[in-house]
């Protein structure tokens, strides 16, 4: 059964983070968002009520997902099904209503926001990229979460860009593993466990 995971229903306990942080120049430039209409900036939102944190691990992959902040360009800050559990990037969550996961900001620790990148070309459009400081349309996510005897098994639809986030497994080089929301059905691909909520 797939259900929509309620506030008070997680586990208070938070898992240490272990993520490696972008410089202030790289963060800087990240902070500037091309293609984005100023009306879609300006409909950021207060996301606020921050869940405990967790990783993300792709089913599809068996990998866990970090940011590669040593990227360049319009790669800066990609997320990536690519790492062992200690070195993966730690994620937050935060909802706007208070009460549900609808509508939520996905957020690395210590870092950005997670984007969706509406506007890039042919094998990079919908993109995720840990590189937003607010919350517009491409940051809001709808997080669908089933609750099971392990972590939960996730799958995670992107407002932006009305998809589901997939893991790319058959990309190649530093391409492979790369999340992208782009599917509308939910496979393997598309399904990510969330460990530590």
């Amino acid at each position: 059964m797939r259900l929509t995971k309620k506030m008070g229903a997680l586990a208070t306990a938070s898992i240490a983070a272990l993520s490696i942080l972008p410089s202030a120049a790289q963060a800087s430039a990240a902070s500037k968002q091309p293609g984005r209409a100023s009306s879609e900036i300006s409909a950021a939102v207060n996301c606020t009520d921050t869940w405990p944190q967790f990783r993300l691990r792709s089913r599809a992959t068996g990998k866990y997902v970090a940011v590669e902040y040593l990227y360049t360009g319009d790669r800066y800050a990609m997320l990536r099904a690519r790492a062992d559990y200690n070195n993966a990037n730690t994620f937050t969550m935060c909802t706007i209503d208070g009460t549900t996961n609808i509508w939520v900001g996905l957020k690395v620790v210590g870092g950005s926001y997670v984007t969706a990148e509406v506007n890039h070309p042919g094998a990079m459009d919908g993109m995720l990229r840990a590189r937003s400081s607010t919350v517009g349309s491409w940051e809001q996510f709808d997080i669908l979460c089933a609750s099971s005897n392990g972590p939960d098994l996730c799958d995670i639809r992107s407002r932006g860009t009305g998809h589901y986030v997939t893991t790319e497994v058959n990309y190649p080089g530093g391409d492979d593993g790369m999340l992208r929301a782009r599917s509308s059905t939910v496979g393997s691909w598309e399904q990510f466990y969330a460990e530590g909520m």
